[in-house]
C-alpha cells in the first residue's frame, strides 16, 4: 500500500528507528499507566543506553571497509 492510500485511511507508519521508537514509547501515556513511572523510566533509561551503545560500536566490517582508506 502507498504512503499516499495509507494516508487517505488515517494508518500510521511505524517508527523507522529505534529513536523513533524510544521517542513514541516515551510519549505513550498507555504505556506509561500500563507499567507504572518506575518501570517506564527505568525502560526508557536502559533502552537509551542500549541505542546509544548500538548507535555509537564500530562494526568489524566498518573496519575492514574504512580504515584502509586511511
Amino acid at each position: 500500500m502507498s504512503f499516499e492510500e495509507r494516508k487517505k485511511r488515517k494508518i500510521e507508519s511505524l517508527p523507522e528507528t529505534f529513536a523513533d521508537a524510544l521517542v513514541e514509547f516515551e510519549n505513550s501515556k498507555i504505556m506509561q499507566e500500563a507499567l507504572g513511572d518506575v518501570l517506564f523510566k527505568n525502560l526508557l533509561n536502559i533502552k537509551r543506553q542500549e541505542w546509544e551503545e548500538y548507535r555509537t560500536h564500530v562494526t568489524r566490517w566498518e573496519v575492514d571497509r574504512y580504515v584502509g582508506m586511511l
